[in-house]
């Protein structure tokens, strides 16, 4: 049931994703205690799967009991640990407490790069956050600086293929289009939209949202 729930998640069908962790993270507490790994783990998949639903006063508080539980079961500095931190961050960005999130981000950051090294996919998965949101705090130099950065590192790491890299490819692009250079930005969705119906298909959530953002920069690149 863990597995089919994770599968979901990575379809994209959260609904159904929510009501299958939910009903595990039930049984696991009741077996095994909240602070338990599985149950933490449980826990933290189903923060991620409010978080995408827009259920956001629930993602964090089930974040913030899975932090405080990895923190106490695993130390502070473990990958896990950091994991959770980066996905606490990323509900408060969501939310808009800004202040919060880049201070759980730098955290996070801070101790993957300490425990992994700089030249790991790991650490770019917070840095890539990070960047979205230095826009959002309307530092748009620094988050372009930020995301080529993490787009030469992902490649380089994992391909110019692979699912995280095309993450990147999309937000440098939405980073291009803040700041009116549509050309730049289509040029950089068509290359995302291209890969993530190569490898996740034309009707996953995911590539339905990029041929949206396509449409939008074509839309506005049209008239400028």
């Amino acid at each position: 049931m863990n597995h089919l729930a994770r599968v979901y998640k990575l379809q994209g069908r959260h609904d159904q994703a929510a009501k299958l962790f939910e009903e595990i993270l039930g049984e696991r507490v009741k077996v095994l205690g909240f602070d338990d790994f599985d149950t933490l783990a449980t826990a933290n998949n189903l923060g991620l799967v409010y978080k995408a639903l827009h259920r956001f006063p629930e993602a964090e508080e089930l974040l913030q009991r899975t932090l405080s539980g990895r923190e106490k079961l695993l130390g502070g500095d473990n990958p896990d640990t950091l994991v959770t931190a980066n996905n606490l961050a990323f509900v408060y960005q969501a939310m808009g407490n800004t202040s919060k999130a880049e201070e759980l981000y730098n955290r996070a950051l801070e101790g993957q790069q300490r425990y992994f090294g700089e030249e790991h996919p790991e650490p770019l998965i917070t840095k890539h956050n990070l960047a979205s949101l230095r826009f959002q705090c309307g530092q748009q130099k620094e988050g372009i600086e930020i995301y080529q950065s993490v787009l030469a590192e992902r490649e380089r790491l994992l391909g110019p293929s692979h699912h995280d890299t095309l993450v990147t490819v999309r937000g440098l692009a939405m980073a291009h289009r803040s700041q009116h250079n549509y050309k730049e930005a289509a040029k950089l969705l068509r290359r995302a939209l291209i890969g993530f119906e190569d490898i996740l298909g034309n009707d996953h959530q995911e590539t339905l949202a990029v041929a949206e953002d396509l449409t939008l920069v074509l839309n506005e690149q049209a008239g400028a």
